[in-house]
């Protein structure tokens, strides 16, 4: 009688069990990079969630002047640049605000006819946009978009009831206020 041997069952247990480690193996090694990608990326835009606002109560439209005024609040989050947008009617307007001093047409800083810049790190900046040097009917809506770690991000704070303002918009040149 001729002796036949098989394959024992812990020895097969054993051998299905290292198959499948090492094809785990190489699905992680093969996807570790790309998950761990878009995970950074992800991480810097949830970071943004919360820490930079559109201040409601400094954000109206002056009816007399023409001019909308906007602030942002910026806490302590690493940020490129603010995308800011504004739709209305008329249509959309965008402004990208960065660190770099920049002259936007139809766009200055509250009281201060200096270059355009986002907020620093934990401070706020309030600007105004005359709306007739755009051609741009008053904003029905506001959108804050950063930019982290070389990608844009969600909307991460929207304004859409835009209020008239109570407390007077100074001119661009003077500093006189006009009344709303």
């Amino acid at each position: 009688m001729k002796n036949k041997r098989g394959l024992s069952p812990i020895i097969a247990s054993v051998l299905l069990v290292l198959l499948v480690f090492v094809l785990i193996t190489i699905v992680w090694t093969t996807y570790k990079g790309i998950v761990e990608k878009n995970l950074n990326k992800a991480g810097s835009c949830l970071d943004t969630i919360g820490k930079i606002e559109i201040v409601g109560r400094y954000t109206c439209y002056n009816p007399a002047s023409e001019q909308f005024q906007f602030s942002i609040e910026r806490k302590d989050v690493e940020i490129e640049s603010l995308l800011v947008s504004l739709s209305s009617i008329s249509g959309n307007k965008n402004f990208e605000l960065t660190n770099t001093s920049q002259n936007i047409p139809g766009l200055r800083i509250y009281q201060n006819n200096l270059n355009i810049i986002m907020p620093n790190k934990n401070s706020a900046i309030t600007y105004i946009v005359n709306l007739t040097n755009i051609s741009f009917q008053k904003p029905d809506e506001i959108k804050i978009v950063p930019t982290a770690n070389g990608e844009q991000c969600e909307v991460v704070d929207i304004l859409n009831e835009i209020d008239n303002c109570i407390i007077p918009i100074p001119n661009d040149d003077s500093g006189t206020p006009s009344m709303p």
